[in-house]
This record gives C-alpha cells, sequence and structure tokens, in this order.
C-alpha cells in the first residue's frame, strides 16, 4: 500500500498495521450521523480496520486550540454513535511502548464486541428456550 500520509504519526500506524498484517482503508469514507446537528455526513476516519470495524484516528495537532474543540467533537460523535474507535496523539506515537499499547486498544475492543456478542448470544438461547417451554406446556394441557 503507497499511501501519501499526511503526517509523521500517521505513517507510524501505518507501519504498525502493515507490521501486525491488519487490513485497513486509509481515509475510508464513512456515513456518520452527526447527532449534534442531527445530520448524515461522510467522514474519512484515517484508518478503517476492515476485519473489526474500527476506526484510528490520529490527533496530531492536539495542542492546537480550535484542532483541539473540531477533535473532542468528533470523538463526541463516535462515542454516541457507538463506533469503535481509537484515538491516538502525538505522546503516544513517541512512547517507546507505542505498538504494545495500540495493539492493546485494538484487543480491548476486540474483547468487548466478543462479550457483546455472547451476551447477545445468551439472550437469543434463552428466549429459545422459554418458547419451547411453553409450546411444550401448551401441548400437554387436556383439550
Amino acid at each position: 500500500m503507497s499511501a501519501n500520509f499526511k503526517s509523521d504519526g500517521e505513517k507510524r500506524i501505518f507501519e504498525f498495521l502493515k507490521k501486525r498484517m491488519i487490513r485497513f482503508t486509509y481515509e475510508k469514507p464513512i456515513l456518520i450521523k452527526d447527532s449534534l446537528d442531527n445530520k448524515m455526513q461522510i467522514w474519512h476516519p484515517d484508518f478503517y480496520l476492515d476485519d473489526f470495524n474500527i476506526v484510528i484516528e490520529y490527533f496530531g495537532m492536539a495542542d492546537k486550540n480550535e484542532y483541539t474543540r473540531a477533535m473532542k467533537r468528533k470523538q463526541a460523535i463516535y462515542h454516541k454513535e457507538r463506533v469503535d474507535f481509537i484515538s491516538v496523539y502525538p505522546d503516544m506515537i513517541k512512547d517507546k511502548d507505542f505498538e504494545k499499547i495500540l495493539w492493546d486498544k485494538i484487543r480491548n475492543i476486540l474483547i468487548a464486541k466478543l462479550k457483546r456478542l455472547k451476551s447477545h448470544r445468551d439472550v437469543y438461547f434463552r428466549s429459545q428456550e422459554m418458547k419451547q417451554r411453553k409450546t411444550l406446556n401448551e401441548e400437554r394441557k387436556p383439550a
């Protein structure tokens, strides 16, 4: 993949994803509801992890006031719309354990997704079991 990254931070994230063989799309267009002004918009997050449905955003200028406001707004909308996302900042990129930190964030999101799926599965099977019991009880009743 040869992309023109907008920053060294994005390039570092790219190298991490490539090294881990994680499939992604750079600046993939996604449709998002901007719940703050109730409009649908197309956003282009820095990285979209194709197999995991996770967005990674690199906020390289988090020290600038106007940028910080836009960043917080974006994070609030992702959160409200239940988009699994990871925010990466320059300090994180510079950390000697950057790759471990980013991998842990991805892993934690995947673990949470699995727990949600297990919970939904358990609820489904309990409801099916209750339906079966009800059907059996109705069949046993004398006519």
